[in-house]
């Protein structure tokens, strides 16, 4: 956790991801994917938290010498529809929507595991240095970022966040 201390970290525009980098200790600075590749080449930053598949996709790997895998951040794809639309199926067509979402949902996961690791050998193969954070760094992590998930949790829903760590744990 120590290695975040000071350095300039490529943040999303929202204010619970730039606490969240603060609060590990590096200094948030929003800046838009595209630019990463000259931002990480000029040091204006010095890292950011992009999934492999991106990182190489963009070939940071040429101007990045470390990966660490962290874990901490899980984006999902969520399939969305309309409360109106939802609410014009009939409930055996709604049966048939939630099923074909499940299925996506553990084809897409599969998918990009399958992408990570795929791209984190090649960026390895590459020269990449990749550290793998061990589970009691990531804890440590946990803990120095849990003020911030109480800032945000009247927010978000005490209830939402109960599920969230309820997932987490298993």
């Amino acid at each position: 956790m120590e290695d975040f201390n000071g350095l300039k970290f490529r943040s999303i525009q929202a204010r619970i991801t730039q606490e969240t980098i603060r609060a590990l200790g590096a200094n948030p600075v929003p800046l838009a994917v595209p630019e990463l590749y000259t931002a990480l080449e000029t040091r204006t930053i010095d890292g950011q938290g992009t999934p492999n598949a991106v990182i190489a996709a963009l070939k940071l790997y040429e101007v990045q010498k470390f990966l660490s895998i962290t874990q901490h951040t899980y984006g999902a794809f969520i399939p969305l529809v309309s409360k109106k639309f939802w609410d014009k199926l009939t409930p055996a067509q709604q049966k048939i929507v939630k099923d074909a979402a499940a299925e996506a949902r553990s084809f897409q996961r599969q998918v990009a595991r399958d992408q990570a690791a795929s791209a984190q050998k090649m960026m390895a193969d590459r020269g990449m240095k990749v550290n793998e954070v061990t589970d009691a760094e990531r804890a440590r992590m946990r803990k120095a970022v849990q003020p911030v998930w109480d800032t945000f949790t009247p927010d978000v829903g005490a209830d939402l966040v109960k599920q969230v760590e309820a997932e987490l744990k298993k």
